[in-house]
């Protein structure tokens, strides 16, 4: 098993890409803190883990909150012993093009993509460097290294966290904590399901789901089972030489 015995910590842990990793530490040994805002999917997912044999707990936080991030990291701390991992996974989706974009908007994005993952690392860190090394990753998007019209505080986000990942990296390099980014595209997730629905339109979900898996050169949207396994990898002690990356997981959409 790839991470027997690490203690992880997975924000945005309850659905999706986050879910997803929360499953796959567990199949692969570690054991795992989901944090959440949904309660019920969180405590849920907690609870299966712990009764197939998995140390497992769910903690409840505003992921973008410096005071819930330092209590929960606490209390991850203090029930496992220490932490070895940072799954930064937690993002969210809203806004428009840069004229209708509300300020709000445009702050919570940034707060929630950026600002909170650097508070997560921030307060991981000195966990890590007690446990004499780690492994942080974050969750980002291929919307960071391309241009997409239409959700411009999403894709700078996403971008600004590329850099948040070198930058942290290079800090780190000496202290035996690894710091990567592992860059989906266009993946079927809650949160992708979401942002294509039209209430008004039954229809639109499915037309919206097919024309972007069109535009995926292997013809298909990925799954969060796919992201989950390149994150368990890099957080794995076979990924020691792997620092600093920006990790594509996108059926070949930035190759083109």
């Amino acid at each position: 098993m790839k991470v027997r015995g690490k203690r992880v910590i997975i924000t945005g842990g309850a659905s999706g890409i986050g879910e997803a990793s929360a499953r796959r530490f567990a199949e692969e040994g570690a054991r795992v803190a989901v944090v959440d805002l949904d309660e019920t999917r969180g405590a849920a997912l907690t609870e299966e883990l712990s009764g197939a044999g998995t140390d497992a707990i769910f903690l409840r936080a505003d992921v973008a909150e410096e005071t819930q991030i330092q209590t929960t990291v606490d209390a991850v701390a203090e029930a496992f012993g220490g932490i070895d991992v940072l799954h930064n996974n937690a993002g969210m989706v809203a806004g428009s093009d840069a004229v209708n974009t509300a300020v709000e908007d445009w702050d919570r994005t940034h707060s929630v993509n950026v600002r909170a993952p650097w508070l997560w690392s921030k307060h991981v860190i000195p966990h890590m460097r007690s446990a004499g090394g780690g492994a942080i990753v974050f969750t980002g998007s291929t919307s960071g290294m391309v241009g997409y019209p239409g959700v411009i505080a999403y894709t700078s986000s996403k971008g600004g966290l590329m850099n948040l990942t070198r930058s942290l990296a290079l800090e780190l390099a000496t202290e035996g904590i690894t710091v990567n980014t592992v860059s989906p595209g266009h993946i079927d997730t809650p949160l992708t399901r979401g942002f294509f629905t039209d209430p008004s339109d039954p229809g639109a979900l499915e037309r919206n789901l097919a024309a972007h898996a069109a535009t995926v050169p292997v013809n298909r949207l990925g799954k969060p089972e796919e992201v989950a396994a390149f994150v368990v990898f890099l957080a794995s002690d076979d990924a020691r030489f792997c620092t600093g990356g920006i990790h594509v997981c996108d059926g070949g959409l930035t190759a083109e």
